[in-house]
């Protein structure tokens, strides 16, 4: 009985101490975090590039309805810079990231409070809290806090897929089921390079871990301290989900499978939208050639005219190459960009300057991510 009182009174001390509420979810990263740390990722994301146009169209979305970013991968990186810059430049900024676990960032107070809820919680119920099942995250939604969530995550896929958690994309769906007020899917990506990607991995790309379109960590600050200003965010075209789950081909589906859907809708967007600005994957001569020279259908074309033209099939397969050798591009990045070097020297030297009409440019690059331009 003394034990048991004992451990009423720990955890009315508890309760006590992280003041009653559900407010205490590691996913949750509050408004006010300290001005050191506001500070420090201020400075530390001061060089990213964000399209001013694009943001104006963020700005007006916060009236119509409830804002939750969307990024290909899971990445503490951009929910730190959204959050930060977002905050900084007055726009909605992500105080939620779905399936996210933010430590290092929260203020001490706030950390200690973290740790008692968790341990109180595992220690009554054996498991830890879920944000999900106490409907925190959805009050959030509710109530307007702008959300962050990723699509593509290794834990995150094994926690849905095998251990049958919380999928937050299906989560959304069935929060907004509940509301008559729109949820905004706006999907964001961050570019660390134009340059086209390439279908092998270069030496930079084995030698530092990640690539153009993923970098790891030591990429990534590398990126930011060497040339941040390189470094540019952009926003794809925003997703009613209320429209999205009413169109005819998607309402009669099941959530779960709406929720399939609505992932690889968002997925090729995002792809498109990225390969609108790098442009298509590189590939080299040699594959170009491989591809085509071995397909089924062109191997079949020549047996035929050898055997029609009585040609030895060495023969044929040599003015094959031959043909594809002279039409397959050699696509250089080096000489394109000398050639930009030197027309960007010409263009200054024989004009004052170039006005840019950017409000339509925005439109010609809205365009194609629907399609190739002409």
């Amino acid at each position: 009985m003394k034990t048991m009182n004992l451990l009423n009174i720990i955890q009315q001390w508890i309760l006590y101490i992280i003041d009653y509420t559900k407010n205490n979810y590691i996913c949750y990263l509050p408004k006010y975090i300290g001005r050191l740390s506001s500070f420090m990722l201020k400075l530390f994301f001061s060089g990213i590039t964000v399209n001013d146009i694009q943001v104006n169209t963020i700005q007006s979305l916060k009236d119509e309805g409830n804002i939750v970013y969307v990024s290909k991968y899971k990445s503490n990186f951009e929910f730190l810079f959204y959050y930060s810059r977002f905050k900084t430049d007055g726009l909605p900024f992500p105080v939620i990231g779905l399936d996210y676990k933010i430590y290092l960032w929260q203020p001490v107070t706030r950390l200690l409070k973290n740790v008692l809820f968790y341990t109180l919680h595992y220690l009554k119920h054996f498991k830890f809290p879920s944000p999900y099942h106490s409907e925190f995250i959805q009050d959030n939604i509710r109530e307007g806090n702008p959300c962050f969530m990723s699509l593509i995550g290794a834990k995150s896929f094994y926690s849905r897929f095998i251990k049958h958690r919380t999928d937050p994309v299906q989560y959304l769906i069935e929060v907004q089921k509940t509301m008559d007020r729109p949820i905004y899917l706006v999907p964001q990506i961050m570019f660390f390079s134009v340059r086209p990607h390439k279908t092998h991995p270069s030496l930079l790309d084995i030698i530092i871990d990640g690539n153009q379109e993923k970098p790891g960590k030591i990429r990534r600050l590398i990126a930011l301290f060497n040339k941040p200003n390189k470094i540019f965010i952009e926003f794809s075209t925003p997703v009613n989900l209320k429209t999205f789950l009413s169109s005819p081909d998607i309402e009669n589906l099941s959530v779960r499978h709406q929720a399939f859907a609505l992932r690889r809708s968002l997925l090729k967007q995002i792809n498109r939208h990225r390969q609108s600005i790098t442009g298509p994957i590189l590939k080299s001569r040699q594959e170009i050639k491989e591809t085509i020279l071995t397909t089924d259908r062109l191997q079949y074309f020549m047996e035929k005219h050898a055997n029609e033209t009585n040609t030895k099939i060495k023969q044929i397969h040599k003015k094959a190459v031959s043909y594809v050798m002279e039409i397959a591009a050699n696509y250089s990045l080096n000489w394109i960009k000398s050639y930009e070097i030197t027309l960007d020297w010409l263009i200054k030297t024989m004009f004052d300057g170039i006005m840019v009409d950017q409000q339509s440019l925005s439109k010609v690059k809205e365009m194609s991510q629907k399609g190739s331009l002409i």
